[in-house]
């Protein structure tokens, strides 16, 4: 895989390859802004609460735009773009 690190957060970002069976799709990849993570992390919690919440610091789904706002830098999101 492609990487290139994404600004001050040391994260990788780039692109890759998905392989499942002999289908491989090339994608890239690129860090969501942490102003536009609270409602991807709202669903997120609304399907995966009951598994993951011990890593959300009390921070639910149902919990305000603020406080997931505050968790969002914790918390890497990146859009994944199918390249072919």
């Amino acid at each position: 895989p492609r990487h290139a690190c994404c600004g001050s957060t040391g994260r990788a970002a780039g692109g890759g390859e998905l392989h499942l069976g002999k289908k491989t799709d090339a994608f890239t990849a690129v860090e969501v802004g942490d102003d536009d993570k609270p409602d991807i992390l709202r669903a997120y919690l609304k399907r995966w609460k009951a598994e993951v919440g011990v890593f959300f610091n009390g921070v639910g789904p149902d919990s305000s735009a603020e406080e997931l706002r505050r968790i969002a830098p914790d918390h890497p999101i990146f859009r994944i773009t199918l390249t072919s």
